[in-house]
């Protein structure tokens, strides 16, 4: 099959039916109606190349180039819209466009999660999360899942302390500065000394 890749970042491409081996048209007859004509395909989904091709011979090849262009980068709230207002001859393809935005987020969700770190503490509870069954009450996925956000939140926490006590550190760094600046006996400046010393024994 030969496909032309019209756009490269959303990885949408055309492709003319004739050039289909029966095999790749038997992939998308579940898409057609009983007794449907091949050349009725508006699009389908080349999940080894991970391409949205849209048959250019259709009538409404054009249109339907521009639906799945808004399903891939509609918000929510249009998206939802769209579902409900769609016209019925659309309404497969529609979901098809939906299905593959949902596959490519959540594999993205999962490049990013595997770009990630798990910290040495984190491994234990993830070992026993492999031993849990998963029965009606408890799902090892979900609960994997709940960890991570409850460790993400740990860690954004962290990073605010961090950041409080860097400012307080450099307000303090500043006031010990002007203090310095204004004092002009040997008698201050050993108070302000004392002072430091016992503020970084304290922290």
């Amino acid at each position: 099959m030969s496909c032309k890749v019209i756009n490269e970042k959303l990885r949408i491409s055309t492709v003319d039916i004739s050039e289909m081996t029966m095999e790749q048209v038997q992939c998308c007859l579940f898409q057609l109606d009983e007794n449907a004509k091949i050349g009725s395909l508006t699009l389908f989904y080349d999940n080894d190349n991970d391409l949205i091709v849209i048959n250019k011979g259709h009538q409404d090849s054009i249109l339907y180039l521009k639906l799945a262009e808004r399903v891939l980068t509609a918000g929510e709230e249009y998206l939802r819209k769209l579902v409900n207002e769609v016209p019925e001859p659309m309404a497969k393809s529609l979901q098809l466009l939906v299905e593959i935005r949902q596959k490519r987020f959540a594999q993205t969700e999962i490049n990013r999660a595997l770009e990630n770190d798990i910290p040495d503490e984190s491994w234990p509870v993830l070992e026993r999360l492999l031993n849990i069954r998963k029965c009606r009450n408890v799902d090892p996925v979900v609960v994997a899942l709940k960890y991570g956000v409850m460790i993400g939140k740990r860690q954004e926490r962290s990073r605010r302390r961090k950041r409080n006590d860097n400012r307080q550190h450099m307000n303090l760094k500043q006031k010990v500065t002007e203090l310095i600046e204004e004092t002009s006996n040997i008698e201050s400046l050993e108070l302000i000394y004392r002072f430091c010393r016992k503020l970084l024994r304290e922290a």
